[in-house]
């Protein structure tokens, strides 16, 4: 009798976990319907008018400039040609 009283315990434990789990996943999948989809286009003006955003747009412009004026100076590599 001892095994059968374990046995429906160990049941009754599993059945519980799975109706917590089954509970956790609906209030999960509530919360994901909701939710709406955000995407790159969202950000699109966010930083229109600031500041700090000027600076580093202005840092940034001026790095790919100084990198462009290096690539023009560069001598390409004279490749051997064989013989």
């Amino acid at each position: 009798m001892s095994d059968n009283n374990e046995t429906r315990s160990l049941i009754d434990a599993l059945n519980r976990r799975v109706a917590d789990l089954e509970h956790e996943l609906a209030a999960l999948k509530r919360q994901v319907a909701v939710e709406p989809v955000k995407d790159w286009r969202s950000t699109v003006g966010m930083f229109t008018g600031d500041e700090v955003m000027k600076r580093i747009d202005a840092a940034g412009q001026a790095i790919r400039q100084k990198e462009r004026e290096a690539a023009r100076r560069k001598k390409p590599a004279r490749r051997k040609v064989k013989q």
